[in-house]
């Protein structure tokens, strides 16, 4: 089972094609497809993947958590604040993206998809300048892990499940307003 990087060229729909994941040709694979089925696949009623489901399920939790975590100590002012949702959203992103990604045979990129690896690319290459390492890391690694939802989130609208996603940002929105601190 070896992967295969394909670039398709940018669609006036971005959204019809699938930036992460492709379901691989019958001459490219004479065993059972584990790929996520194409976007008309998932139109006509077929099933979302268990890995989508639980990787849903990771976003819904994070979407909720990022709202409700901070510290309590009153010595790290800013970073008890922050540090705690960046971590629940590296692990949430991280953790969606393997589940999305691990067990597929191949992933095939478009052109925003190039254009976000090279922001990623500059942003690296501008860290590594910085003056402040520490808040140049924190940045880059926010990026990264805005990338890798974005494409989950792709991947989790064409698997039908965005639904449910939209209903538990909506939830965490307003338990942030109910708990909100003056």
């Amino acid at each position: 089972m070896g992967w295969e990087l394909r670039l398709d060229p940018i669609s006036s729909n971005y959204h019809s094609t699938n930036p992460l994941i492709h379901q691989p040709t019958a001459s490219s694979s004479a065993g059972p497809s584990r790929s996520l089925p194409s976007s008309e696949a998932k139109g006509s009623g077929q099933a979302a993947d268990r890995r989508e489901r639980v990787a849903l399920l990771l976003l819904q939790l994070g979407a909720i958590a990022v709202v409700l975590a901070a510290l309590p100590y009153k010595t790290f002012d800013l970073d008890r604040f922050f540090v705690p949702k960046e971590l629940i959203l590296h692990v949430t992103a991280i953790g969606a993206a393997l589940l999305c990604v691990v067990g597929r045979r191949r992933l095939s990129l478009t052109g925003a998809d190039v254009l976000l690896v090279a922001f990623l690319g500059l942003s690296a290459a501008s860290a590594l300048v910085a003056q402040n390492w520490w808040l140049a890391g924190r940045a880059l690694a926010m990026s990264i892990s805005g990338v890798l939802l974005f494409w989950v989130g792709l991947t989790i609208r064409r698997a039908g499940l965005h639904r449910p996603l939209l209903i538990a940002i909506a939830i965490g929105g307003g338990v942030g307003a109910r708990f909100r601190r003056k």
